[in-house]
């Protein structure tokens, strides 16, 4: 599954999100994303991809800045 929003698409294991987390996640990334990247970023900003990994045991990751790895289980366990 994917989903396209603006500069954020979310790939993954989605349907493993607890409910209402999609919603927070992008909430977020709308209201945080272009303020970073207006104090730290260099150009135009470039797309970040999500991914929904039910197999990943840890919290979180992130490859060359553009890709998020996520537990939907910490997420769960974890709501606020």
């Amino acid at each position: 599954m994917e989903i396209k929003h603006g500069k954020l698409t979310v790939i993954g294991d989605i349907d493993a999100l607890p409910d209402g987390a999609l919603d927070r996640l992008i909430k977020a990334f709308d209201e945080t994303y272009l303020k970073i990247w207006e104090r730290f970023g260099e150009g135009e900003p470039f797309d970040i991809t999500y991914s929904i990994e039910s197999e990943y045991k840890g919290v979180a990751y992130t490859r060359h800045g553009k890709h998020i790895g996520l537990n939907p289980a910490w997420l769960t366990d974890h709501p606020e």
